[in-house]
């Protein structure tokens, strides 16, 4: 029988012990690795690797991607490390989402919506962006129908309206409509459930989270995360690109809106949310179904739509400085109105040289304050006004309702 000695058993265990230790640091490193690569959804194979999420031991090259950047939206969003801002869940349970995830994207990659279909993507300014980003809107059988700042109200006054039309156009026997909205009123949580049961029997309707920030005001994610529970809970498919972005990582421009590469993500991950209703609805050759007159029908309605979406500013309130009455009535004269300005009929938001939305005006828009530096300055939530102002939506949706059933009653 083989007789070890003390000195061969140390030795043994000291190399067994360097081996682990050498494993352990092999491992930590590929995870280190893994976890900076973010960008896997299906891009340009030239952008493959880029580094969207800076991490401490990575140095990004801002000005070449800044430029392909500009390439990519034609200039309209700036990415500035000044304002750029990015977030991704490393812990290992989003590891393992996030290698599937990878996987799912990379199986759809090519493919796109079957035109047996039309789909109508109805969101606020995020979707307005991502539009801009994917040219959703140029797609044969996909409709936008979105506005900068908009909620519960514009959905249920302006965008259903819009919704019935293009459904009326008959171009295709079968529609689904995909809803993302909220991030602009998550206080009126209430009111979408309340609206979205009203409409429920008529209409294919699949409901996207509201998606994340970084940091933006009062708005918080731990607010979202809040609505999103909400109307998940409803009778609708859900599709949750919220915790897609969480596990893939995401990047903001100013805290709120997002980057191209993110908004590709979004746009992506509603693809795989509607894959999972149904697994025919992507195809590697969608076809062309409608003739060259519906097509022209298609493009007029939904130029028209967008331009009936686009912000036109309010002109500013005239200024009413106190005059003191003259000793003597003085004679009158007739004054000449002059004539106002013409106002373009698809006045979009203000814009900056870089083509991008004007910082003040969004700020205008959410009600975000900023000191000296430029940085947001939380105040708190006045409640009492939230409340009131609820009472009164309600209020005049419950009129527009009865005056709607009184109409119907008449023209039975």
């Amino acid at each position: 029988m083989l007789k070890v000695t003390d000195k061969q058993k140390t030795v043994l265990i000291i190399s067994l012990t360097l081996l682990v230790i050498l494993i352990i640091i092999a491992v930590a490193s590929a995870r280190r690795k893994k976890s900076s690569d973010v960008k896997v959804f299906p891009l340009p194979k030239e952008e493959e690797g880029d580094i969207i999420i800076p991490d401490e031991e990575t140095e990004l090259n801002w000005p070449e991607l800044k430029e392909k950047e500009e390439e990519e939206t034609d200039g309209n969003i700036e990415i500035t490390p000044e304002n750029e801002e990015s977030f991704q869940d490393t812990s290992p349970e989003a590891e393992v989402e996030q290698h599937s995830l990878s996987e799912r994207l990379a199986a759809i990659e090519g493919l796109s919506l079957a035109h047996d279909t039309g789909y109508i993507f109805v969101g606020d300014s995020r979707f307005v962006h991502m539009n801009d980003v994917c040219n959703i809107s140029g797609v044969e059988n996909l409709f936008v129908v979105a506005k900068v700042g908009e909620g519960c109200t514009w959905f249920s006054q302006t965008a259903l309206p819009q919704i019935k039309r293009i459904i009326s156009t008959g171009l295709f026997s079968k529609w689904k409509i995909i809803i993302c909205l909220g991030v602009n009123d998550l206080d009126a949580l209430d009111r979408y459930i309340k609206k979205y049961e009203e409409i429920k029997d008529n209409y294919d309707i699949s409901l996207v989270s509201v998606n994340p920030i970084t940091t933006y005001g009062n708005l918080s994610n731990a607010k979202i995360e809040k609505f999103n529970s909400g109307i998940k809970k409803l009778a609708f498919p859900y599709i949750d690109t919220y915790r897609m972005l969480m596990v893939n990582g995401y990047t903001t421009t100013d805290g709120l809106h997002y980057n191209a590469d993110t908004s590709k993500k979004i746009f992506n991950g509603i693809l795989l949310g509607l894959q999972d209703e149904n697994p025919k609805c992507l195809t590697q050759n969608a076809g062309n179904v409608l003739d060259k007159s519906s097509l022209a029908k298609k493009n007029s309605l939904q130029k028209e739509i967008l331009a009936q979406n686009k912000y036109v500013p309010k002109k500013p309130a005239a200024s009413s400085a106190p005059v003191s009455a003259p000793s003597a009535p003085a004679p009158k004269k007739e004054e000449t109105p002059e004539p106002e300005p013409a106002q373009p009929e698809e006045s979009g938001p203000p814009v900056n040289e870089n083509g991008e939305i004007d910082q003040d005006y969004l700020d205008a828009l959410y009600g975000i304050k900023r000191d000296e530096d430029g940085n947001p300055i939380e105040e708190p939530e006045s409640g009492g006004q939230e409340e009131e102002h609820r009472e009164e939506e309600e209020h005049r949706e419950e009129e527009e309702h009865r005056e709607e059933e009184e109409h119907r009653e008449e023209e039975e």
